[in-house]
């Protein structure tokens, strides 16, 4: 128990006055145990006054401030002027129903104040109502209040407008939230299907790896590209215009036989009695040239007598005409004998003199 305490028992109901004592100006603590008829007072829903009326007739009215119940007892820090004047000062406690409003106070507690060593002017006694001066403490702040109103609208004002902005950068949040859950979606999804990928790629990596090797083995890869670089342009070369290699033999198949067959129609045209196909060392009966061209060199064996008309030395197979006709070629060039094809495919000469200078070939190009 502080020095400054001072407990007592007070009665609802009962007639008793109690006495206690202090000092003059002591700054009491008072510890009042209620009671409602010798039974601890139940004052749950109540509100609690102090009120004392001192002995040169000046009240103190406490109420609120510096005042806690709990239970039965009732602790009141009391206000300095309870004790400011000596002699006797009646005290009652008043209990105020929160519902109902009614009101029961105790019986009088009889503080007994002891006038101080130095007596003091009874002048600074004054009345007391401490809800008034809670209540003008209220005013004073309500004063401060209004002089600042202007910036607190203000304020206001300014707080509205950040939550304005802060409702709008929430709800852009949520779309970047929302975005981002998709992006993240979208990029498992990715990865999911980069996983294959990625083993495929590594498959492939060992594989490489392995024909790497093997081209190693080969020699110096550089020379081996430019190597298989020329067998694919003599390849393209050899294929020509074809798609691919067995058309070109197939085309050359077919070429080789046709040429067979050209070689066949023309080392076999029959000439005339008395003229030959020549097989000479400067004169060959039958010449294949590297173009294919083909030419049959032919002289008379014997006289040609002399004939006013066309007569005919050969005949030429079917489908066969020459692309060039020579004559009296060779040294022998005594007389002039014109020589034609008539559109039957006879070899024609006309020998206006009788001789044994006639001589040329019929030269024939690859195709007929």
């Amino acid at each position: 128990m502080a020095i400054n305490d001072l407990t007592v028992d007070l009665d609802l109901k009962q007639n008793l006055n109690i006495y206690t004592v202090c000092k003059q100006l002591d700054e009491l603590a008072l510890i009042c145990n209620i009671y409602d008829n010798s039974v601890q007072a139940d004052l749950a829903n109540y509100n609690v006054r102090l009120v004392a009326m001192k002995s040169d007739n000046i009240p103190l009215v406490q109420e609120h401030t510096g005042i806690t119940l709990l239970n039965n007892i009732v602790k009141i820090e009391a206000d300095s002027q309870l004790t400011t004047t000596s002699g006797k000062t009646l005290i009652e406690l008043q209990f105020n129903n929160k519902i109902t409003g009614k009101r029961k106070a105790t019986f009088n507690l009889v503080l007994n104040v002891i006038p101080s060593a130095l007596e003091v002017n009874a002048s600074i006694s004054t009345a007391t109502y401490t809800l008034l001066q809670e209540l003008e403490n209220k005013l004073d702040q309500a004063g401060d209040y209004l002089q600042n109103i202007d910036q607190a609208i203000e304020l206001n004002n300014e707080l509205k407008k950040q939550n304005t902005n802060a409702t709008s950068n929430v709800l852009n949040l949520n779309t970047q939230n929302t975005n981002a859950t998709k992006n993240i979606s979208d990029l498992m999804s990715q990865n999911n299907g980069a996983s294959p990928n990625i083993s495929n790629l590594e498959i492939q990596n060992t594989q490489a790896e392995t024909n790497i090797e093997a081209l190693k083995k080969l020699g110096d890869v550089t020379q081996l590209a430019q190597d298989v670089t020329n067998l694919k342009t003599e390849i393209q070369t050899a294929r020509g215009t074809e798609s691919n290699l067995d058309a070109r033999l197939d085309k050359v198949d077919t070429s080789l036989s046709e040429i067979a067959k050209k070689e066949s129609d023309l080392t076999s045209i029959p000439f005339l009695s008395g003229f030959t196909a020549e097989d000479t060392t400067s004169i060959n009966g039958y010449t294949k040239m590297k173009d294919e061209t083909v030419k049959i060199w032919f002289a008379c064996s014997g006289t040609f007598s002399a004939s006013t008309s066309w007569q005919s030395i050969a005949t030429l197979p079917s489908g066969y005409r020459p692309s060039k006709i020579v004559y009296n070629s060779g040294n022998l060039n005594s007389i002039f004998t014109p020589i034609r094809v008539d559109s039957s495919g006879s070899l024609l000469a006309y020998m206006s003199t009788s001789g044994n200078s006639l001589r040329g070939y019929i030269e024939f190009l690859a195709s007929k």
